[in-house]
């Protein structure tokens, strides 16, 4: 099956704790501090890889969960920096964050080439004496807290402690209370669309230090040490959007896919009924040596597709990124009227999907040139819609070779036109 939607979450380590120790030595009664920094959370990278099509390796997982740094030891040893934890993605996918609220401004991932790694930010800590009257204003606080609970906790010792939700006109009754659905928002962290790609999208924690960096000439025994920082958490939907030169599109049954099989070694399903194309295919076209593009197919439309109806609306990303769309248009079957009423209908629901898709070059072309009628016809709804039709047959080859030189040309222009 073939997927190219998914949702996950991602989580980086978390770093390893400081340590807190002292040197114990032999004719050193008073060694000092010697306790190390904890190691670095593992990040969590994504790679673009040529090698996958699809998503389907992820489709079972909900979470990925880089390791944590080691604790810090004695004798000055820090811990161990935690590997990362490396997520292989087609080319061509789109990364999303979701969130529930404004994402924070540094949150962006960090693009690093292959076989290059990424220190993370450092981390500011306080100094050992703010950071040590802090502490014991924390723990005075949590002391009071302590207090005020038990007191309350003697005056009424039948007391039931239970949610607020329990208090309300659903809870009274015992019934269950829903949980609002949360809506999320997103925005785009990468596109991964080039090969060996490699984005950060949650970086691990920081080590926190040892208790050798909080010793002060007042202070030459210090007994604390900080904690690891946690690691990025992100929630991610992960789209794939094909990368090729040509796309086909049409309506059920036109001939696609054995287009698509004639000029090149895509094997897809052919059959003489619709919808046999199930998901997308790509098809290497090659033409002399080094000339050759990307043609991908994707299931037909019909009409009402930008409103969900049929296949066709969940495969249109596929051709997003293309250089040139290739109508194809089935003439062995219907009158003229109607062909251009296909014609009009596709149009319509690549306009309706996206104004990308609208804007982009058209290649029209009559498919099964082989049927009796099928010149007359073809003239005639070049007429109509007033553009040239090209007239082919994906079965015996008739003028598709022609029709091979002239998308190349077209696919060769774009690529050296200034974006």
């Amino acid at each position: 099956m073939f997927v190219d939607e998914h949702e996950l979450i991602v989580r980086a380590g978390k770093g390893g704790d400081g340590r807190s120790s002292f040197r114990h030595e032999s004719q050193m009664p008073k060694g000092g501090p010697d306790g190390g920094d904890g190691g670095d959370g593992g990040d969590v990278v994504f790679v673009a890889s040529h090698h996958m099509n699809g998503l389907g390796h992820l489709q079972n997982i909900r979470e990925i969960r880089a390791k944590d740094g080691g604790k810090g030891e004695g004798s000055d040893c820090a811990g161990k920096n935690a590997p990362d934890t490396i997520v292989e993605v087609p080319v061509g996918t789109v990364i999303h964050e979701l969130y529930t609220e404004a994402p924070p401004a540094d949150a962006a991932p960090a693009e690093d080439g292959p076989g290059t790694s990424v220190q993370p930010d450092a981390l500011a800590y306080e100094s050992a004496d703010e950071t040590d009257e802090a502490d014991d204003a924390d723990e005075a606080e949590a002391d009071d807290a302590d207090v005020e609970a038990e007191a309350d906790a003697e005056d009424d010792p039948d007391a039931i402690h239970a949610p607020d939700s329990a208090f309300t006109a659903e809870g009274a009754h015992g019934e269950e209370v829903a949980e609002p659905e949360v809506e999320h928002k997103s925005r785009v962290l990468a596109d991964m669309n080039q090969p060996g790609m490699r984005v950060i999208i949650a970086r691990g924690g920081n080590g926190g230090f040892g208790n050798r960096h909080f010793a002060t000439a007042t202070n030459q025994a210090p007994r604390r040490a900080n904690p690891g920082r946690p690691g990025q958490s992100v929630r991610l939907r992960l789209e794939v959007k094909l990368i090729a030169d040509v796309g086909l599109v049409g309506l059920p049954n036109a001939g696609k896919s054995t287009l698509l099989a004639r000029c090149s070694r895509a094997r897809p399903k052919i059959a003489a009924y619709p919808f046999t194309t199930l998901s997308p295919y790509l098809g290497i076209v090659d033409m002399q040596g080094e000339s050759r593009f990307v043609m991908a197919d994707i299931p037909g439309l019909i009409e009402g597709a930008s409103h969900g109806k049929g296949l066709g609306h969940q495969f249109l990303r596929h051709v997003e990124r293309t250089r040139v769309l290739l109508h194809l248009i089935d003439v062995s079957m219907d009158e003229v009227d109607q062909l251009v009423r296909n014609y009009e209908v596709i149009e319509g629901e690549l306009a309706a999907f996206s104004a990308t898709l609208a804007a982009k070059p058209r290649v029209i072309v009559a498919n099964k040139a082989d049927i009796p009628g099928a010149e007359e016809k073809a003239a005639e709804v070049s007429r109509r819609i007033g553009k040239p039709v090209d007239l082919i047959s994906g079965v015996t080859g008739k003028g598709v070779k022609e029709l091979l030189w002239k998308l190349f040309h077209i696919v060769k222009a774009d690529a050296q036109s200034p974006a």
